[in-house]
This record gives C-alpha cells, sequence and structure tokens, in this order.
C-alpha cells in the first residue's frame, strides 16, 4: 500500500520558495508525490500580481471575514495569487477497525487519527503566521467530532483536481481526489 506522507512544497531553501509564508504542507501519497514533482516546471515561484490590488479582506458584522472587489475586475483577470496552506485527500482513508464497529464509529476513529497524526503535524510545520491564518479560517464542523483542524479543513478546502492513481480515475466518493485550504481563497464565500 502507498502509504500518506507529509511534505512541504516547495521544500525548504527551493528556489521557488522566496518566503516561508508560500510554502504548503501537502498530505499525499507517496507516488502523488513524486508525479507531482516531475510535472514540467515544478516548481516555480510566485510572483505578484501586476497592478492595484483588486482585493481585500474584511470582516464583516454578520458573516466573519471575507474577500471584496476594491476596484472593478476584468473578465479572466487574475485576483489572487497564493501557494494553499494546506493540501490533503477530499475524502477521508478509512481506517482499519474491529468488525463490529458502525460506519459512524469507523468515521469517527478515521477522523480523530487525520486530526492526530497529519494535520496537527502539517501544522506544526508551518510559519507561526501561516498556523494563524488557518486557524483564523471557519470551521462549520465543531459539532461532527472533526476536531478543530479537520473542520476547518472539511468547511474551507476546494478541489484541485490532482488525484492518486496512474490515469487519475474519478470515483464518485473522491476517494483519491485532494482539495486545498488556502488564506484568500478560501475566504471566498463558497456556500
Amino acid at each position: 500500500m502507498d502509504p500518506y506522507i507529509l511534505v512541504s512544497i516547495p521544500p525548504k531553501g527551493h528556489a521557488a520558495c522566496n518566503n516561508p509564508d508560500e510554502q504548503s504542507q501537502w498530505i499525499t501519497r507517496a507516488s502523488t508525490k513524486a508525479r507531482l514533482v516531475q510535472t514540467q516546471g515544478y516548481p516555480q515561484a510566485l510572483h505578484r500580481l501586476h497592478g492595484p490590488d483588486p482585493c481585500v479582506v474584511v470582516k464583516t458584522p454578520t458573516m466573519g471575514f471575507g474577500i471584496f472587489a476594491t476596484r472593478n475586475i476584468w473578465l479572466g483577470e487574475l485576483i489572487i495569487r497564493e501557494r494553499p496552506l494546506l493540501v490533503m485527500p477530499a475524502g477521508l482513508p478509512v481506517p482499519t477497525v474491529p468488525v463490529h464497529y458502525t460506519s459512524v464509529q469507523t468515521l469517527s476513529v478515521a477522523m480523530y487519527e487525520w486530526e492526530k497524526n497529519f494535520l496537527e503535524i502539517a501544522l506544526s510545520k508551518m510559519t507561526a503566521g501561516n498556523q494563524k491564518a488557518y486557524r483564523d479560517l471557519a470551521n462549520d464542523h465543531t459539532e461532527d467530532g472533526s476536531g478543530p483542524l479537520l473542520g476547518i479543513a472539511r468547511t474551507n478546502g476546494y478541489g484541485i483536481g490532482i488525484r492518486d492513481g496512474v490515469g487519475e480515475v474519478r470515483y464518485e466518493d473522491n476517494r483519491n481526489a485532494y482539495s486545498a485550504t488556502g488564506k484568500l481563497g478560501s475566504r471566498i464565500n463558497h456556500r
């Protein structure tokens, strides 16, 4: 079985990492990481947007933080350029549990294992600023056993089109898909 690993992309000291806040923590299968790093041009440095910043992050009285336009935005204009804070599987892998566990108990074990064995470690590898930015994101999963870090990822993650496996087979349950949680991108209303 191809295990999940935790990696920083781009790696520390790489020329594409202009500053430590531009580094992503990835929880990925080793084979998927190998495919990613073989992508032509991997990794590229982030370049600043040209012209005045089209967006601002604002705290609203009723909905928390959000991104709002500060000027007219042209169709097709790039408005945000960032590396995600965290990339992880969109669907939690099913852990090995005793046969008598219900599906609810199995999900509870999976969420606990991801919180403790992956997400806490991934956050510890982030800069203090990125840790704060991640923890400041909304969490709509406070009552379902997700844990605070997994709840944030479940609330704010976007599908990114990367999948495990040769040919990137698409499964209906997204068991081989990945999602990304961004500092700015996750503040865009996606309800």
